[in-house]
């Protein structure tokens, strides 16, 4: 199957070795090392390398079948460990009569670039498999995904995962619901590296579902903000542009009084 097919299929994708083991070590110490960094990750000078890539944007375009791409800084650089939960990203993930549940070419989709190894160490990411055609996150074949150090994770927005898999040591090739991971003690789990760092960023076609999330995210406290802190330079956009990616920039002082609205919801961080 190609990449896209894929995606549409299974609602994810895991591609190997995309970075070198050296590029992969770098960006896990710039990660760790500019924690204290306020914007996306397209604005960080350590980081901004992860996205501007050509790696990453063919393999992007490919499986969304496009030769353009757009971007709107719903990027972060996570360093620890968050909650793990199944949950959907989506838009309409609260909505079973929404589209997004029947369109097989759903086109908003999330990369995770892990920068420690999950082939045999807990603390990576959870999908459920085909799940991205139903509004239920109760619905698809749990699966720890295997990935190693170089390797780039895409999964559909509407597709069903968790972070920080729990491996159980009796049965690595076993998945579990993280409700009920969570409640297998510690000594029976696979060890996860310290710290888990981790680059996530979304990327789509420039289209209705596109639009509508970015809509979406002037709701949203974190993204709000995550737009204010955020500031480019000619050099990223234009980097970007090069790669027929189109970056949106927002108008701070219309953000701003999202802010000062007091109508944003403070829920729903990426995990």
């Amino acid at each position: 199957m190609t990449r896209k097919e894929q995606l549409d299929t299974n609602g994810w994708i895991h591609i190997k070795n995309v970075f070198t083991k050296e590029e992969v070590a770098t960006i896990r110490e710039n990660a760790i090392n500019t924690t204290s960094h306020k914007g996306d990750v397209l604005s960080n000078p350590k980081l901004k390398s992860v996205l501007i890539n050509d790696k990453v944007m063919t393999i992007l375009k490919e499986a969304l079948g496009t030769d353009s791409l757009i971007y709107f800084g719903d990027s972060t650089a996570l360093v620890g460990n968050n909650d793990s939960g199944f949950h959907k990203d989506s838009r309409d993930r609260k909505k079973p009569e929404s589209n997004e549940w029947h369109d097989t070419h759903y086109s908003l989709v999330r990369i995770g670039v892990y920068t420690q190894d999950h082939s045999n160490h807990s603390g990576g990411l959870v999908i459920r498999d085909k799940s991205h055609l139903n509004q239920s996150t109760k619905i698809g074949e749990i699966i720890n995904v295997k990935s190693e150090v170089g390797d780039l994770l895409v999964w559909k927005l509407t597709t069903s995962h968790s972070g920080n898999a729990r491996v159980p040591k009796w049965n690595p090739k076993k998945a579990y619901d993280p409700k009920f991971s969570k409640k297998i003690p510690g000594f029976l789990i696979q060890k996860a590296i310290e710290p888990r760092a981790a680059i996530f960023a979304t990327f789509g076609k420039e289209d209705e579902y596109s639009d509508l999330y970015i809509e979406y995210l002037k709701s949203r406290t974190y993204a709000v903000q995550n737009w204010l802190d955020t500031d480019y330079n000619e050099n990223q956009v234009e980097d970007f542009s090069k790669m027929n990616v189109k970056v949106v920039e927002f108008d701070k002082s219309e953000l701003q009084q999202l802010m000062n609205s007091g109508n944003l919801n403070d829920g729903f961080k990426q995990l």
